[in-house]
């Protein structure tokens, strides 16, 4: 995945300690800390427990992704910008990934987190929930945490004037340009990508040895089928931490193609017609993701 950097906050020590409230509780979460970290607005994002190893901003998507009905590991997505590119060296990918979706650095600053507030294993690590909850017998959201951190993140965002000018000059694929000028797409424009993400799971200590095996078995599964670049750690360590060196995307804001009057750099908060995916859709983006299944391009 190319995630490059563009609004680049350097986070000391961003930790979330999470259970047992609902997903509306953690987006509210996340939207006020990026709110106060990059002083920018995210009430559009929709923000991911498990993070993506892509599908971030200048993923587009046909419209029917709005649909409830709607599969994009079978119905595939208009285009991604890890693969769009054509007649271009990988110094000049970079350097044109940088002009459309970059900014300069503004500085170090802390991600401003409430420490205290806790959240769900099933909003934050759902393919792993629905593991373990197969039998329905043990209840894992009273019994497991997790903590997750970070050390840096940033805010990308797509420069129309930019996204004219390469379809312009055609260093993006044909394909992509023919629904880019038929406006038959939505767009993820928007994005918020974490560096070194970890995350750990606090197992309650009086957790039987009957659920634990059950948890131990349920997180090699989700380790062995995941191929994203997520590497898991072995729990019979002691210790359930799932990480990535590579840079992942935790929320994304996905809109239609913008009129002329609104197409703006800016972020957050554009006068864009907001579209949130629903939750099926954003599950299966996520599961593809974990698994480091391929969604093809239309």
């Amino acid at each position: 995945m190319k995630i490059l950097g563009v609004r680049h906050m350097a986070l000391p020590l961003l930790c979330l300690f999470l259970l047992a409230c609902d997903g509306t509780d953690y987006n509210k979460q996340l939207e006020s800390a990026f709110k106060k970290t990059f002083q920018s607005t995210f009430k559009s994002y929709q923000y991911y427990g498990t993070p993506l190893s892509g599908y971030g901003v200048g993923t587009m998507y046909p419209k029917a992704a709005q649909n409830a009905e709607f599969d994009p590991t079978t119905s595939g997505i208009y285009g991604d910008p890890a693969t769009w590119w054509v007649n271009l060296s990988p110094e000049e990918e970079k350097k044109h990934y940088i002009d459309l979706f970059g900014d300069a650095e503004t500085g170090a600053l802390k991600l401003q987190v409430d420490r205290t507030t806790t959240f769900g294993l099933d909003v934050v690590l759902p393919d792993l929930y629905r593991l373990v909850s197969v039998n329905g017998s043990l209840d894992y959201k009273k019994q497991v945490t997790v903590t997750i951190s970070a050390d840096t993140a940033f805010n990308h965002r797509i420069n129309w004037t930019k996204f004219d000018t390469f379809m312009s000059e055609g260093v993006i694929d044909g394909s992509v340009k023919r629904h880019y000028d038929a406006k038959d797409y939505l767009i993820v424009v928007g994005d918020v990508v974490l560096n070194n993400y970890k995350a750990s799971l606090n197992v309650d200590a009086g957790m039987t040895a009957t659920a634990k095996a059950q948890l131990t078995a349920a997180w090699k599964q989700l380790g062995n089928g995941s191929t994203a670049g997520l590497s898991f750690s072995d729990p019979e360590k002691g210790s359930y931490v799932i990480s990535s060196t590579k840079p992942v995307v935790i929320a994304t804001y996905t809109a239609p193609p913008p009129g002329g009057a609104v197409r703006a750099a800016e972020t957050g908060g554009q006068q864009f017609g907001t579209v949130r995916l629903p939750d099926n859709v954003l599950k299966a983006i996520q599961s593809a993701s974990l698994k480091g299944t391929h969604i093809r391009i239309q």
